[in-house]
């Protein structure tokens, strides 16, 4: 599982998904920027062209939890309680839950707000579904308040971002 999300792109292309996967798209002119992996757990931060994980203006982080039963309410009020330690106005609001694929889903914003104009604001939406291998949060942040058109077309990406698993026909995975 901890090369998962890197394996992903290339063996969804040659259509060769095993077990349980997550299906993330990944962005035209972004390109990983950082991974990491420790144990049970995968990190994947992409960031496109031309910026860099410690240089950012948008990103996209993956986290993979193998073997994970953590509830979406144990994430997000750990998420939740950093950022109200870490901004001087930190917000959180529920956008959606429910099944996608037959895999239980949350999707929420988070935004972070300084005082200080030298800090950058940061807007980040959450998605976190609870597979039967893993749990797994995608998180797409921008280091600007997003336009409504902006806005929609992450409503968009954060739709097709979902959980499959060759072993099971009523969440089988995409063939090509």
């Amino acid at each position: 599982m901890a090369a998962a999300l890197s394996a992903l792109v290339a063996t969804h292309a040659a259509g060769a998904l095993k077990d349980e996967n997550l299906l993330l798209p990944v962005p035209k002119y972004y390109k990983v920027g950082y991974q990491a992996h420790h144990d049970n757990f995968a990190l994947t931060e992409m960031v496109p062209e031309g910026q860099t994980v410690e240089n950012w203006t948008e990103m996209i982080t993956t986290q993979i939890y193998s073997g994970s039963h953590m509830t979406f309410d144990q994430y997000r009020t750990d998420m939740v309680n950093r950022w109200q330690d870490a901004c001087d106005d930190a917000q959180s609001y529920s956008l959606s839950s429910g099944t996608e694929n037959g895999y239980d889903y949350e999707w929420w914003l988070q935004t972070c707000q300084f005082k200080d104009d030298t800090r950058k604001p940061e807007f980040t939406w959450f998605k976190m579904i609870r597979g039967n291998d893993a749990v797994y949060v995608v998180q797409k942040a921008f280091h600007f308040q997003p336009t409504k058109e902006e806005s929609v077309e992450l409503s968009k990406y954060m739709k097709k971002i979902q959980v499959c698993d060759t072993r099971l026909e009523n969440r089988a995975c995409p063939m090509r």
